[in-house]
């Protein structure tokens, strides 16, 4: 394992940048706040040799954002043939208990290692951050949408992850699916559904929730969350509520799962699904960039963004684009109608733009008629309640 910096010395070790993102990186809505530094940065991290840091030294890694929550921005980090290529780096404004209770429950296969840990510095704002650098996950609700994933497998592991960490004092008040990730590795005979978010309570071995306890804090939001996937819950509840311990139910749930330890119908490796997973990703950017939806989504993005177009507003004109997936054909047929009829006739940039800045016009002008009007409807309720009294 590589030397660890304790986040009290203050002393950055790791020069955080922010850069151009990847195509196709999208940042995930599960929380409102922004992700720190970018979605996506480069990560100077030193060489150690023998334990010790070598400070004119050091290796640089691409990090791709992949998700973030309340505190925390997480990257997949991408390096060829360094150490902590295909790692996950994670960081936090304020200093996080999760490298902690991460190194406690995964002498129980409970959350993924703990590679590393230090303080980074964002080289363009000061700011700095704690960091620590774990093992590759699969969300577990990007998970389930994979198809040869099996739901009802996924809501076992899942359940049976919540009610093993609860049996050692970890309690998973936020039982989304986001929480809990599949270990990215070769086995091809068994998965394994750890949780990657330890959440602000901390692990407490000593003091133990009842199983009531258990069943009002954790579990009640874990059939929630398990309906939002349209995953059946009655098999699990009948096991949680057929024994009086957690101790009986992890025990119960163990029997269940090991008989046949995987997330999808055939067996298959994570890595491997990983790989096809970023393939199909690619393939379906491509092929969805030469749809007229798009094209026409890139020529609204071109003309609002203006000298501002980048890769980042070519992400938001796909993410567009996907919103037409449910269109049905004869929809779709007039979608391809205007588009055709925009270009067919225009060969120059500018005179595409022209149109387009003439349906910005005809908006703006639209809506500012609609507000005026609707003005105007309230001053004249205004003074008619006035002249009653």
């Amino acid at each position: 394992m590589a030397h660890v910096t304790p986040m009290s010395s203050h002393v950055p070790n790791i020069r955080l940048k922010k850069c151009a993102p990847w195509e196709g990186v999208r940042i995930k809505k599960h929380h409102d706040r922004q992700p720190d530094v970018g979605i996506g940065i480069l990560i100077d991290v030193p060489c150690y040799r023998a334990g010790i840091e070598v400070s004119s030294e050091s290796v640089q890694y691409y990090g791709e954002y992949i998700g973030h929550g309340k505190s925390k921005t997480a990257f997949a980090l991408h390096c060829a043939g360094a150490e902590f290529d295909n790692k996950v780096l994670k960081i936090s404004r304020a200093r996080d208990m999760e490298p902690e209770v991460f190194r406690q429950a995964c002498e129980h296969g409970l959350t993924t290692r703990i590679w590393y840990e230090g303080t980074g510095e964002d080289v363009d704002t000061g700011c700095l951050y704690h960091c620590w650098m774990t093992d590759a996950t699969i969300a577990l609700d990007d998970f389930t949408r994979w198809q040869t994933a099996s739901k009802e497998k996924c809501a076992l592991a899942a359940f049976y992850c919540i009610v093993r960490a609860a049996q050692h004092g970890l309690y998973l008040s936020d039982c989304h699916f986001y929480n809990l990730g599949v270990v990215v590795n070769e086995n091809a005979t068994e998965h394994l559904v750890v949780i990657i978010d330890a959440g602000s309570r901390g692990i407490h071995p000593e003091q133990k929730w009842k199983k009531a306890d258990v069943n009002t804090r954790v579990m009640r939001k874990f059939w929630k969350a398990c309906d939002n996937i349209g995953v059946p819950t009655e098999a699990l509840k009948v096991m949680w509520r057929a024994v009086c311990s957690i101790e009986a139910c992890v025990e119960n749930a163990k029997q269940q799962w090991i008989s046949q330890p995987l997330l999808t119908r055939n067996q298959e490796s994570i890595c491997g699904i990983q790989q096809s997973r970023r393939v199909q990703n690619q393939m379906h950017r491509s092929e969805q960039q030469d749809t007229s939806a798009y094209k026409i989504m890139e020529m609204v993005g071109r003309y609002g963004g203006g000298c501002q177009w980048s890769a980042q507003l070519a992400c938001e004109c796909y993410r567009a684009s996907r919103t037409m997936d449910d269109l049905t054909r004869s929809e779709y047929e007039i979608v391809e109608e205007l588009y055709s009829r925009i270009t067919t006739s225009r060969r120059e940039d500018q005179e595409v733009a022209e149109v387009i800045a003439f349906w910005g016009w005809n908006w703006y002008t639209a809506t500012s008629r609609s507000a005026c009007y609707r003005a105007a409807k309230v001053k004249q309720r205004s003074l008619s309640e006035l002249m009653r009294c």
